[in-house]
């Protein structure tokens, strides 16, 4: 009678688990990350990249969680906590497997393997007893060596558990997503082989990696390491370390001794600051603002930890931020669009709810077709526009986005009506009009750079007022249509904002912070890199300059009749 009633629950709890899978996922994901303590390595450009790109696949935001502690260990404590629902997975290195001084009760042991992005075939380091040597010297003398590679394998991993067709779903997501163009000469450019392995041959792949099988893969040298065994379910969950640490460690500080700072109680700031980005990790709000972010938090007492919250235009994060109390400790990133969240009816809440901190920059946008297109200039764009209204496609990514209100602002000063076709990414765009299926969109002028040197795309005009270093040939839409004029500069800007409220005191400590990173040679030469124009600005001059921007598109998107658009109440002061 017991087994029966056993049996029966097994059956229910496995039935009630797949039932809820097969909706899988219904609703936001969280990647975790392990990131780093330096801003910009491999591990942190790839998780990025590629989370982004997977939300398209799974249907769902993807938000991007890093942890640099611990070599990974501050992740994986992190997701130790999580459900094994697959709504929370880990995307890295293999390092963290070793568990070599992580804060963790998980490894790898105790994960399931998603999908094996790929192996690194450069980059290995071998670290022997005495100093550190290369593969080379391990030919000659393998026995004195002690084996410790670091970063030949890069995955996705859920906790043990998760159902095996959600596990199946994330495979065929992420698979998806390095068959990508972009994405494959991403991993290509970083020494990545992809591997594409999922399952069982993942699992044994990582079995053999812990046992040094990719030493002899590496060298041709046979060598036999002991596999770690697998845990058994009755292990205590903190057993007793080999070699305990003191029972009062001093706190650990990866800052540098001239830049620690004490923390005072009761003076801002006292303890982290949480920065939340609208927009999806890997793109130019991403990495503007993590730059920027990283010089910044050199100048606080405290931690800055940064989250993407994408959904609804970038409302989502804004939203986020907006709930939390106005006294500095948790701050937005994103781009233009919160401007317009008014006028489009996406939230009642705008730029003057928010306080500017840094107004890192502008950019430019171009006007882009395929290389053998039937323009050749803008006007000849114009011109077939307005002769067959409606009929020529033009790419957006939907409502308030920045392709949408370049229709309309061109729709206002040229009269040129456009077919809007919706994709779900600019990259996906660009592909479109590669092959003919869109005829045009606006693409950043970061973006575009590779495309323009590969000749994969043409750009009939930029919208500003002076000619391009980067695009040479490409001239400014005034010398076709000087009505542009007043309305320059346009385009996307990047900024980090405070609820508005925020103490002016907190708000100093924040600015100066953020100013360093405008001073600071390498972060500008990163803007310039990405196309973006300096700024700066913060307080009344983030206000006006924003609240011109704002003026000029209303005005646009009024003139060409879009629809959805109410006339605001208020401008931004």
């Amino acid at each position: 009678m017991k087994k029966s009633i056993l049996f029966l629950f097994v059956f229910v709890c496995i039935f009630i688990s797949t039932a809820f899978a097969d909706d899988y996922p219904s609703h936001e994901i969280t990647g975790i990350v392990r990131l780093s303590d330096s801003y910009g390595d491999v591990d942190d450009i790839l998780a990025r990249k590629i989370t982004s790109s997977a939300g398209k696949f799974l249907k769902q935001p993807v938000s991007l969680w890093t942890f640099p502690e611990k070599r990974g260990g501050a992740a994986l404590k992190y997701f130790q906590d999580a459900q094994n629902d697959g709504y929370t997975f880990f995307i890295g290195r293999e390092s963290v497997s070793l568990k070599e001084n992580l804060e963790s009760e998980l490894d790898f042991e105790e994960l399931e393997c998603v999908y094996i992005i790929g192996e690194f075939t450069e980059g290995v380091t071998v670290f022997p007893i005495e100093g550190e040597m290369s593969l080379q010297a391990l030919k000659h003398s393998p026995q004195n060596f002690k084996y410790i590679p670091y970063g030949f394998v890069y995955g996705v991993y859920v906790k043990q558990g998760t159902p095996e067709n959600i596990i199946a779903k994330l495979a065929d997501a992420f698979k998806k997503v390095c068959e990508e163009p972009e994405i494959k000469t991403m991993l290509e450019n970083n020494n990545m082989k992809i591997s594409g392995l999922t399952g069982q041959a993942a699992q044994n792949y990582l079995e053999d990696w812990r046992g040094g099988s990719f030493i002899t893969l590496m060298t041709g040298i046979k060598i036999i390491l002991p596999k770690q065994p697998k845990k058994s379910s009755n292990v205590a969950k903190n057993p007793e370390p080999t070699n305990p640490a003191p029972k009062n460690p001093e706190p650990v500080n990866d800052k540098a001794p001239e830049k620690i700072q004490a923390i005072e109680k009761g003076k801002f700031p006292d303890h982290d600051i949480d920065l939340v980005i609208q927009w999806g990790a890997g793109g130019a709000t991403d990495v503007l603002a993590r730059a920027a972010t990283e010089i910044a938090a050199k100048s606080l007492p405290v931690k800055v930890n940064v989250t993407n919250i994408l959904g609804n235009n970038g409302a989502k994060g804004l939203e986020h931020v907006y709930s939390k109390n106005a006294d500095g400790y948790t701050l937005m990133s994103g781009t233009e669009n919160p401007a317009l969240y008014d006028v489009l009816s996406i939230s009642s809440h705008t730029f003057n709810d928010f306080e500017c901190v840094f107004l890192i920059g502008d950019v430019t946008s171009l006007i882009a077709v395929k290389p053998m297109s039937r323009y050749g200039s803008f006007s000849d764009l114009i011109n077939d526009a307005l002769a067959n209204p409606g009929q020529i496609t033009f790419g957006t990514t939907g409502k308030g986005s920045l392709g949408w209100m370049m229709s309309a602002f061109i729709t206002g000063i040229t009269g040129a009506k456009f077919n809007l076709l919706e994709y779900s990414s600019n990259p996906e765009i660009r592909e479109a009009v590669k092959n003919g299926e869109c005829d045009v969109t606006v693409c950043l002028e970061q973006e575009g750079v590779k495309d323009f040197h590969e000749g994969t795309l043409k750009f009939l005009t930029a919208i500003a007022i002076d000619e391009s270093k980067e695009y040479p040939g490409v001239t400014p839409v005034i010398n076709e249509y000087p009505d542009f004029f007043s309305c320059l500069p346009w385009g996307s800007f990047f900024g980090v904002y405070a609820k508005k409220g925020t103490d002016p005191e907190n708000l100093k400590v924040l600015i100066d912070a953020y100013q360093k990173a405008g001073e600071d040679t390498n972060f500008r030469k990163l803007l310039k890199d990405y196309g973006v124009n300096y700024l700066g600005y913060y307080g009344q001059e983030a206000k006006k300059y924003i609240s011109r921007w704002r003026n000029n598109t209303i005005d646009a998107l009024i003139n060409s009749g879009a629809e959805g658009v109410s006339i605001p109440n208020e401008p931004i002061s």
